[in-house]
């Protein structure tokens, strides 16, 4: 199997267990792009197993959520992400 070179290293650790104040301490001006990296990740994975309807929301509100995420300073990560997926999901059902 062959190993595929990334640009950054936004793989070598498991960032989306820190906290959205320490992702921007350890990337600066590219915690925007490490979060945009992390959705893509979570996007393979919504693709995979067939969930459709989190994929669309995740399409509609990614700008949003990126910069959702990173308002959360004292959040972890994935915590934030899946909180804030999850009230764009309840928003959806009550506005259907």
């Amino acid at each position: 199997m062959r190993k595929i070179k990334q640009k950054n290293n936004f793989a070598k650790k498991n960032y989306r267990h820190f906290l959205v104040s320490e992702i921007k301490k350890e990337f600066g001006n590219d915690a925007k792009k490490y979060i945009e990296w992390e959705l893509g990740v979570l996007e393979t994975g919504l693709k995979m197993t067939g969930n459709i309807e989190m994929l669309n929301i995740l399409n509609k509100y990614r700008s949003n959520l990126i910069e959702t995420i990173l308002s959360k300073d004292n959040e972890i990560v994935q915590n934030v992400m899946a909180s804030t997926l999850g009230d764009y999901r309840e928003m959806e059902k009550n506005s259907n």
